[in-house]
């Protein structure tokens, strides 16, 4: 349903002749949901305004809804697939500490047994059985993307082994498959390559290249970019990514600290990124930061940025600037901040808060305004009003941390770009 909180419905289109059945309706608001591998929906999971999580699983269509978790101190998990006799499923689940893991429930006993589990990062994809939704493994996003298998004899399993030994350093994706497993498209990646799809023979071993996006771009013509971590002011370790140009010693460089939007789940991964690459191109280096609040290193890491505008999160985009100064990687007095939405609202904070580190800043599409931001959060929805008050702060003193009240305070040029029919930031 055309509304901020919607019940949700699951229902069933026959793709013939476009009519529609309801299968199921959601116990709560804004829910998705999860079907077997026979297509009957079983697991449905959402928040009603108060954005408390609920996980309800059913035995059958036109079964009632049983309530199997319910968040606790922030912690979560959601269905990610069953296996091929359906009577397991697979939870992707919070940890109070430390990356999420895969978990294996018997849907009859509700016994639980962990398969998977990284030591960083969370599973940022899992990794199916050809042409089903039964997990075999996942691949997870620590720096250079990686995988690991919970089913290592699976023959998916093996071939993405195989494959990413041929394609050593860089990131290796399985797109799809013929049904018999004859033929599998794989997409090839990396911080210097776009990405190159080939169709690989899993007979012959032998892979033809397909297309190339952006082909006009030499590889190894482009800049690097390297995962780094390091400890921030409270011993917190964050992760991120740096950027250098090609060619460049990698030290005393002009540098760009270019911070992602969100901010809260949403992160920086290794890979190609083309404002790095052109802001590389002309002899910057590029620092992205998955500050804390970021998604990819756990429930905690995410946590720890709740009602930290201007705050904590602030302070570790200070501390990874310091850090390159501190590693030689960036010039004393040649550094600047651009960042989009939350990242043009953390490049002003940063000019504002470190008048003296900073030489200018580049805001996209930013939130300046936070008291603002949420009397309008308000009026889309009590969801949006729950959440901007938990996540982002007190519209009492977010005047404090409002680039827009802290001009006086910046002394170096900025710049802003806006669009001028975007409503949320205005």
């Amino acid at each position: 349903p055309y509304s901020s909180d919607p019940y949700s419905t699951a229902e069933r289109i026959d793709a013939f002749t476009g009519r529609l059945k309801r299968v199921g309706i959601a116990p709560m608001r804004n829910a998705r949901f999860a079907s077997v591998n026979q297509g009957v929906v079983r697991f449905t999971w959402g928040s009603n305004s108060d954005n408390i999580r609920h996980l309800y699983y059913r035995t059958g269509e036109g079964s009632e809804w049983d309530l199997v978790t319910i968040e606790k101190e922030g912690l979560f998990e959601v269905p990610v697939g069953f296996s091929a006799d359906d009577q397991t499923v697979y939870l992707q689940v919070e940890q109070a500490r430390g990356p999420d893991a895969i978990v294996a429930m018997d849907m009859a006993t509700r016994k639980r047994t962990q398969v998977l589990r990284d030591d960083k990062a969370d599973p940022s994809r899992i990794i199916y059985r050809n042409n089903t939704r039964v997990p075999i493994g996942a691949y997870f996003a620590d720096g250079h993307p990686h995988s690991s298998f919970f089913d290592r004899e699976a023959p998916e399993a093996r071939l993405q082994k195989s494959l990413e030994a041929a394609f050593q350093g860089q990131g290796v994706v399985i797109t799809s498959q013929t049904n018999d497993g004859g033929l599998a498209l794989v997409q090839v990646f990396s911080d210097q390559n776009p990405g190159d799809f080939y169709l690989f023979d899993t007979q012959a071993k032998k892979a033809a290249h397909v297309l190339a996006k952006r082909e006009w771009f030499d590889p190894e013509k482009q800049a690097t970019s390297r995962p780094f971590e390091f400890k921030a002011r409270d011993r917190m370790t964050l992760h991120g990514f740096l950027t250098t140009p090609n060619g460049s010693t990698g030290k005393n460089l002009p540098l760009v600290v270019m911070p992602h939007g969100g901010p809260i789940d949403v992160q920086d991964y290794w890979g190609f990124d083309s404002d790095a690459q052109l802001l590389s191109d002309a002899g910057y280096a590029v620092l992205q930061l998955n500050y804390r609040g970021s998604s990819g290193y756990g429930k905690s890491y995410v946590s720890a940025g709740a009602r930290e505008w201007g705050g904590r999160m602030q302070d570790d985009l200070t501390d990874a600037t310091r850090w390159a100064i501190a590693e030689g990687v960036a010039g004393k007095g040649r550094i600047c901040l651009y960042g989009a939405s939350y990242g043009g609202y953390a490049s002003f904070m940063g000019v504002a808060k470190e008048p003296d580190l900073y030489r200018c800043a580049v805001g996209y599409v930013g939130v300046y305004d936070l008291p603002k931001m949420i009397a309008d959060d308000a009026r889309d929805s009590h969801r949006f009003r729950n959440w901007s008050h938990e996540w982002v702060g007190d519209p009492a003193k977010l005047g404090d941390v409002s680039p827009n009240r802290l001009a006086v305070r910046i002394k170096v040029p900025v710049f802003l770009d806006a669009g001028g029919k975007n409503e949320r930031p205005p």
